[in-house]
């Protein structure tokens, strides 16, 4: 019977530790290299989509009172 204070898992969790720092610090190195992922930042790019049709608003304006009193009616 194996005893948990036995040394023989020490090495690999050691080892498989320092392998994921590893990957680690090369996801985050590629994240913070100097050339940037996109020639020009989202706030600098054109809008594609034409927005010249504009129409006004077409839903209907709810006064404040008529909404109290619908949600009086709606709780019992």
């Amino acid at each position: 019977m194996t005893s948990i204070l036995n040394e023989d898992w020490v090495a690999p969790t050691i080892v498989i530790i320092a392998f994921v720092i590893l990957i680690g610090n090369l996801s985050t190195f590629q994240k913070s290299a100097k050339t940037p992922l996109r020639k020009k930042g989202l706030n600098d790019l054109k809008e594609t989509v034409p927005r010249t049709q504009k129409s006004p608003h077409k839903m209907a304006t709810v006064s404040k009172t008529n909404d109290i009193t619908h949600k009086i009616k709606n709780s019992d």
